[in-house]
């Protein structure tokens, strides 16, 4: 009973917009990890899922665009407060403020939870993540997540002097009213307002918003805080040029940047985080070993939360502006959290990609998205030709900072060694295939680049990553015809069909085990002693390579059904048995529910009517996910085609020279 209460500080209404990072709320989450811990309670997981999932729907408002001329939401409910200065202290006044400083405080105590490294902890968390739930919780913070980083980018553009153009009404309405009345009256002031709005871009850089909102990904690096303090240092640094007004104007816009940054990378940590839960611990390779031990099945709810992660970086990347946005580089600057984003989310720290969530990011379109963003920024929104627009003059500001994202994205995705070579290994991908399609992409998208002048800004670091993907297609290509060989003459030896698109070329033997494996007696042992029963461990252990493994998978799956003619000598079934009753009950409840069934009330039945539903409806499911992840085998570049390549080669290195 104390959870509920426990939860409910995280929402108070009345508590201020910095509370998330305050070491109350700390303290609070980590005395919810501790309970989950010592007691393993999942109840602090359901009960903090609840408490957050009545936030998110007082954030609804927040998803929708303003009516034209458009602008911020955030700004909008500031300034409509009947006092402006003093609004981010009211929940009154401020209402979707406050409620982002609640969702904040619920995401830094779910974030402590999800650090525990425990192997039951983690399946604990995972299984209710992968709920229903669960799962509409994780909608509902993408849903957030793409919001901030909306919000962020408008804001970041108001505060900022040479994005939005002279004259431009996007916005303009609510930052007026930031104007204090009686200095709007002095038409001197007025004048300098207008003559600092519309002072031309090379006097102040654009960088600092490209620099804060990089800080929304999940960046390793602690340099680069979600703080709104680079925007003000550099503002400071302008003092003579920036008017008084606007600086007022700015530092009332800043809180609302502050908060809504702030979320963004919290949510990004949590998302990290339940990437690192879905996809396990990585396989060790070991070199004596002959053959790599089969990676561990992830389970249903695994597979759950990394679709529901992938689709957020899918809709991220596909995501469209407003019709009322001004110019082309605020979709740029989203665009760019999205693929900075989007990295952390399918590689860890050692450039290795998580094999389910790249499975996942192909199946939900995310792939394709990241390319037809390339293709859109590139051809300026489709008004350029995509072989002439990286030299072509009217190519929108920010087209090159995106580029340089995209190609540092793309050479990890096709570096095939490390592809082919990763510990976080998926029974149901195909690696090969995956490098094929890849490379097939990265290259025509890199040949658009080709043999093209330089951008004056980021022509260094493009040429660098334009180079690095190519080395890895001509590197990777011998490597992928050499596995696709071996697949087909193993196949051909065994006398087997054809793989499923979707099976693993890379490890063939795994289908060729034996009936009745080997099995680790000591491991088997010790998972006896903690209670297990001998079938149940035989099984973890049949399906895992590991005793943390086998640990898990016990967790997560339930105990085998032993048959009743294995034991002959046990005791025959009762009747009640026979009939579906539960032996577990007590006498009186049995009885109950034997004098309910003759009466016609088929209790049972029901019960068992509605579970096989509910199977029938997660076998569906289960299918469609199935359908969804086959990768169609396709050819991999001819050797034609890089021949014709090679031929005139020199004359793009030397352009880039």
């Amino acid at each position: 009973k104390g959870l509920v209460p426990l939860m409910g500080i995280l929402g108070l209404p009345n508590l201020p917009i910095d509370f998330p990072a305050s070491p109350s709320c700390q303290a609070v989450a980590g005395v919810c990890k501790s309970i989950l811990t010592l007691s393993h309670e999942p109840q602090v997981l359901k009960q903090g899922l609840l408490h957050l999932n009545e936030v998110l729907q007082s954030l609804e408002p927040l998803h929708k665009f303003l009516d034209p001329p458009g602008g911020s939401v955030l700004l909008r409910e500031l300034v409509n407060a009947p006092n402006t200065t003093d609004a981010t202290l009211s929940p009154q006044a401020t209402p979707l403020l406050h409620s982002i400083a609640a969702a904040h405080a619920y995401i830094t105590m779910f974030t402590h939870v999800c650090k525990v490294g425990q192997t039951d902890i983690r399946s604990i968390s995972v299984s209710h993540w992968g709920s229903e739930l669960g799962l509409q919780v994780l909608k509902g913070l993408s849903s957030l997540y793409t919001s901030l980083v909306w919000e962020s980018t408008v804001l970041l553009a108001f505060c900022s002097e040479d994005i939005l153009p002279a004259g431009c009404v996007f916005g303009k309405a609510d930052l007026d009213k930031l104007i204090p009345k009686e200095a709007a009256k002095d038409k001197k002031v007025e004048e300098a307002v207008g003559g600092a709005l519309k002072r031309s871009s090379g006097e102040m850089g654009s960088n600092g918003v490209a620099h804060a909102m990089e800080s929304l990904t999940t960046s390793e690096s602690s340099a680069t805080p979600m703080e709104t303090d680079d925007t003000e240092d550099s503002t400071d640094n302008k003092k003579s040029k920036i008017s008084p007004l606007l600086q007022a104007q700015i530092k009332q816009i800043k809180p609302l940047l502050s908060a809504s940054s702030r979320l963004g990378r919290a949510l990004a940590e949590l998302f990290g985080l339940l990437v690192k839960l879905c996809v396990g611990s990585p396989v060790r390779q070991r070199r004596s070993q002959q053959v790599p031990p089969p990676p561990a099945t992830p389970t249903p709810a695994s597979r759950a939360v990394a679709s529901a992660l992938t689709k957020l970086l899918g809709n991220g990347l596909s995501w469209t502006a407003p019709a009322s946005s001004p110019v082309p580089k605020l979709r740029l600057t989203f665009l760019i959290c999205s693929v900075g984003f989007t990295s952390p989310m399918l590689f860890d720290e050692k450039k290795h990609p998580y094999h389910l969530m790249l499975q996942k990011f192909l199946s939900c379109g995310g792939q394709t998205a990241l390319f037809e963003a390339f293709e859109w920024a590139l051809s300026a929104g489709g008004k350029l030709p995509l072989k002439e627009g990286l030299e072509d003059p009217s190519l929108p500001d920010g087209t090159g900072e995106f580029l340089v994202a995209w190609l540092m994205l793309v050479e990890k995705m096709v570096n095939t060694k490390a592809v082919l070579e990763s510990p976080h290994l998926f029974s149901s991908f195909n690696p090969v295939q995956y490098l094929v399609k890849t490379h097939k992409a990265a290259f025509h998208a890199v040949m658009h680049l080709w043999n093209k002048a330089p951008l004056k800004v980021y022509g260094e670091r493009m040429s660098e990553s334009i180079l690095a993907i190519l080395c890895h297609i001509f590197k990777g290509h011998s490597t992928i015809k050499e596995n696709l060989e071996k697949e087909k003459e193993e196949q051909s030896k065994s006398g087997a069909t054809p793989a499923a698109p979707g099976a693993s070329s890379l490890m063939p033997l795994t289908t060729l085990r034996p009936e009745e494996p080997v099995i680790n007696q000591e491991h088997l042992q010790q998972l006896m002693d903690m209670g297990f029963t001998r079938e149940h461990s035989t099984e973890a252990l049949t399906h895992t390579s590991s005793l943390e493994q086998a640990t898990e998978y016990i967790l997560t799956h339930p105990p085998p059904v032993v048959a009743s003619s294995s034991t002959p000598s046990s005791t025959p079934a009762t009747p009640a048995a026979s009939q579906g009753m539960d032996l577990n009950l007590s006498e009186e409840d049995q009885m109950l529910r034997a004098i309910a069934m003759s009466l016609g009330e088929n209790v049972v039945m029901s019960q068992d009517q509605e579970q096989k539903a509910k199977e029938e409806e997660e076998k569906r499911k289960q299918e469609a996910e199935a359908k969804a992840d086959i990768q169609e085998p396709e050819e991999p570049l001819a050797d034609e085609v890089l021949d014709n390549f090679t031929k005139d080669m020199m004359a793009g290195c030397l352009q880039l020279l």
